[in-house]
């Protein structure tokens, strides 16, 4: 597709940048400060947050000196903690750190873009990667900067906001440029390699060492639950039943692959209990091959960093876009977080798929649409995918069968796989802008009093609040039918309240009688049609990644809430301005399809660019895109960097066969 010329290696690269790197972490760790045994190390390597308490996570420990006698001699032996906390007996592996490795990471990376003109693409791509990487590294700093009102972490948010901002300019460039020519990595292919060694190797120990994510426990607790049932656990898994379905598949799928004991037997609980405690899930993420999960998803990532860095005819460039994504701070944090890993893989292969003929539609389709269930933002990506393939003869069948095959299978896993649950006051109810009519307590004798409730004081309405209330009053179950449950004898009512007149979504249950109500509601259920169960089946789904029963709160916080934290009086302004950006996202999404549909040439360049447009503006709209999911973009970064400028047309070089001389004259 892309036509690749023979470039002269630049073998004399290679010492200096390998010893840089070295050199780099090296001196990271000669300036590592003594850390207090009994301190956290960072925000992000803090204690997991969660509604009620905290898993214990081990604390860094200074190296000290163990003595051992015997037979009269002393035999020292040094034990070493890494940063993460975690002691070894081999001295020889440095301290690794996302701040330690950011510095070596933005000047390898700058060094990698010299002999690029000072006001090209490339360089201006490397300067911002580079910038990124420092940014992100200081997210945590919440000391106030020299300006005397804002923190460092404030600055963090705003300045990579900023390079979201570029790097959606930098996707309307690709759009518009009218093809790639062959390029250059200013490396030999040895160099790539070794660079690819390092790189490897750094990502491995990230991935082994870190402490677990906050997703990670999600799905610890929601895989045991899918493994053993088959369902998914919203509901059932209280304060871990947030996370996207994908976590869960992926994490049960790993559990069914290298079995484990039984989780209620290694924790005491009874068959069918799994609601962990924090203590518990610390005990059974030692059994549970966690860290595997994260491996497993980190190489699928990184394998279709490597496809799409040999799509664009640059050189060299897979083994450069791998090597740098496992230097990156942002993609190191991005391999130790399933919940956003997953998502961000799935769009890559998406890409990649997108340039394989023939059945590129159907895979590319299908990728799409499961990272949806990640994170729902991604199907905004869809009309672009769509409008790409409408322009490629058999592609188009091809893309349409992926999508009418992914639409049935979302339908499939929300009415077969989900065990639907009440509407919840605090979720999707308060988007809505409803409020409970009624509220539920028990009784003596196992009776259940409903009467009429108050309403009191409400949030603001979410944007989309029409389509919540439309979701929400499509379901029409009643607590008149609850006394079929074993669990109730029967409903008891006061104020003149008729039971066939109180829907489920109306009531305010106490804490005490969740468990029941969502009993009989799923009993209730059960005896309605195919499409009533897949309609509750999809507004759980909806509601329990979208609005989680407890949300977890994060060790960094969003640019957004940073945003609003310092401006409390310009509270009402940003929430205007963010629901703009969002609306602008959803038209950008519908803007790079139309725009796509009619270039007279597209190419797969021009589908990068709308991917970067698009991906851009969603991590801008998001809560959390700025300081937590930036890593999301990384695969699409490094794309555009290395696709960033051309060195020309290939020179055309025609030789011609000399003219033979006329013979010599016969004497």
């Amino acid at each position: 597709m892309f036509k690749c010329r023979t470039v002269e290696l630049r073998r004399p690269l290679i010492l200096p940048l390998v010893s840089f790197l070295l050199g780099g972490v090296t001196f990271a760790i000669a300036q590592a400060e003594p850390r207090d045994p009994s301190a956290p190390v960072s925000a992000a390597a803090s204690e997991r947050p969660s509604p009620t308490s905290q898993p214990a996570v081990r604390e860094p420990t200074t190296p000290r000196i163990v003595e051992h006698a015997e037979d009269d001699t002393m035999a020292m032996v040094s034990e070493v903690s890494d940063f993460f906390g975690n002691v070894t007996d081999w001295p020889l592996w440095p301290e690794i750190s996302l701040e330690g490795i950011a510095w070596p990471a933005a000047l390898l990376i700058l060094l990698m873009g010299v002999g690029a003109p000072i006001l090209s693409r490339r360089t201006l791509d490397a300067l911002i990667l580079a910038a990124t990487c420092v940014l992100f590294a200081v997210r945590g700093n919440q000391t106030m900067s020299p300006d005397g009102e804002h923190t460092w972490q404030w600055w963090s948010a705003t300045l990579l906001a900023g390079t979201l901002v570029y790097w959606l300019i930098r996707g309307v460039q690709q759009f518009m440029r009218p093809s790639l020519d062959a390029r250059e990595v200013n490396l030999s292919r040895a160099g790539c390699v070794l660079l690819l060694v390092a790189g490897i190797a750094v990502a491995g120990h990230v991935v082994a060492n870190a402490p677990l994510k906050p997703s990670s426990y999600d799905g610890l607790a929601g895989g045991i639950h899918v493994a053993e049932t088959g369902y998914l656990p919203y509901g059932n898994a209280p304060g871990h039943d947030g996370a996207s379905p994908l976590v869960y598949w992926v994490h049960a799928g790993v559990f069914r692959l290298i079995p484990s004991p039984p989780a209620d037997e290694l924790v005491g609980h009874a068959p069918g209990d799994y609601s962990f405690d924090d203590e518990e899930l610390e005990m059974l993420a030692v059994v549970y091959p966690l860290r595997f999960v994260n491996a497993v998803v980190g190489t699928l990532l990184l394998t279709a960093i490597y496809v799409l860095g040999r799509q664009w005819g640059v050189q060299g460039a897979g083994l450069v876009a791998v090597a740098l994504t496992c230097l990156l701070p942002p993609a190191l944090d991005l391999l130790t977080d399933p919940g956003i890993a997953i998502a961000a893989m799935l769009v890559a292969w998406s890409l990649a798929f997108a340039m394989v003929p023939y059945v590129g539609g159907l895979l590319s389709l299908l990728a799409i649409l499961a990272a949806g269930l990640a994170w729902p933002w991604c199907w905004l990506l869809i009309p672009g995918l769509l409008a790409y393939f409408a322009r490629h003869s058999w592609q188009v069948v091809s893309a349409t069968v992926g999508l009418a095959a992914g639409i049935a299978g979302l339908v499939i896993a929300a009415s077969s796989l989900t065990q639907p649950t009440i509407p919840r006051a605090a979720g999707l109810m308060a988007d809505a802008g409803l409020q409970p009519g009624f509220r539920a307590t028990r009784q003596a004798d196992n009776l259940i009093l409903i009467e009429r409730r108050e309403p009191t004081e409400s949030a603001p309405a979410h944007m989309f609040a029409k389509v919540f209330q439309w979701l929400l009053l499509a379901e029409g179950a009643t607590v008149a039918s609850a006394s079929s449950s074993a669990d109730i004898e029967w409903v008891q009512t006061g104020n003149g309240v008729d039971p066939a007149e109180v829907f489920y979504r109306s009531v305010e249950a106490d804490p005490t009688l969740g468990a029941t109500l969502r009993q009989a509601y799923r009993a209730d259920l059960a005896d309605e049609s195919t499409l009533t169960r897949t309609w509750a089946g999809m507004r759980t789904m909806l509601e329990q990644t979208w609005r989680p029963d407890a949300a977890e709160a994060q060790p960094t916080p969003g640019h957004w809430e940073l945003w609003g934290a310092f401006s409390e009086q310009h509270a009402d302004r940003y929430r205007l301005i963010r629901r703009s950006i969002k609306v602008l996202a959803a038209l950008l999404s519908l803007a790079a399809g139309i725009a796509l549909f009619l270039r007279n040439q597209i190419r797969p360049s021009h589908l990068l660019g709308a991917f970067a447009v698009v991906s851009a503006a969603l991590l801008l709209a998001s809560q959390d895109g700025a300081l937590q999911q930036i890593g999301w973009l990384v695969p699409l970064m490094v794309t555009l960097w290395l696709t960033g400028a051309s060195v020309g047309k290939v020179p055309q070089i025609t030789v011609q066969q000399a003219a033979q001389a006329p013979p010599a004259p016969r004497v």
